[in-house]
């Protein structure tokens, strides 16, 4: 299946239970990349992302990795930021 053709098959035929089991399906998946990217990067290495609220792509480094998000220093701001919106400067 593609995604629009599953999109279309919850818009107009899945069930609650159906929806239910998507959804936790898309959050493990999504949980799972995260967790594959967090060892793609280290404290200190320059990374960028795309800052929504400004509209523009920042570049900093990172300065804590937690669990699911790492804490990268822009200038005097530090963003606590998912993995998945991480990329190598």
């Amino acid at each position: 299946m593609k995604a629009n053709d599953i999109s279309t098959y919850i818009a107009l035929e899945a069930t609650s239970e159906e929806i239910e089991a998507f959804i936790t399906a898309i959050k493990f998946r999504r949980e799972s990349l995260s967790r594959a990217n967090k060892f793609a990067f280290k404290v200190g290495q320059k990374v960028s992302f795309n800052n929504r609220r400004a509209g523009k792509t920042e570049t900093g480094s990172i300065v804590k990795i937690a669990i699911k998000k790492a804490q990268v220093k822009v200038g005097n701001t530090t963003w606590t930021v998912p993995f998945n919106m991480l990329q190598a400067a």
